[in-house]
């Protein structure tokens, strides 16, 4: 598709593309943040398990341990809050653009559909009138 040929011709028009526009993005962003929670969760798990495992830690051990547990629970709290985001950005987009299509649809396109059928009503009164002419002569 041509970008210069995108239907920008009215802001009603923008702000719904723009709000799908954002509506994919967003939905790609909450599984992505999903994603990549899940691997680093899973990671910090499985190191965290590994060093409860040994039977004797010495201090480098329980200071990775610490560590391990700490960037465990800053996983946790960093996909409560992107998801949140994420979910907030696809609510927000799928409204605009619900309101954006109904602001056009209610402004522009009733205001164009009336003018096709008044449009198509003279054409069908020129035409009648014309073969009323060729009838009559």
């Amino acid at each position: 598709m041509d970008v210069q040929s995108l239907p920008t011709d009215n802001l009603y028009k923008f702000i719904t593309i723009f709000c799908i526009a954002l509506i994919f993005s967003s939905a790609y962003s909450f599984v992505n943040v999903y994603e990549t929670y899940s691997k680093n969760y899973q990671v910090n798990l499985i190191n965290i398990m590994e060093l409860e495992a040994k039977p004797n830690l010495n201090d480098l051990d329980k200071k990775k341990l610490n560590h391990y547990q700490e960037k465990l629970k800053i996983v946790v709290l960093d996909k409560e809050s992107l998801m949140n985001i994420c979910l907030s950005t696809l609510v927000i987009s799928l409204f605009g653009a619900f309101l954006g299509f109904l602001a056009w649809r209610k402004n522009l396109q009733v205001h164009l559909d009336l003018k096709i059928k008044y449009e198509t009503e003279l054409l069908k009164f020129q035409v009648d009138t014309a073969n009323k002419q060729i009838n009559k002569d």
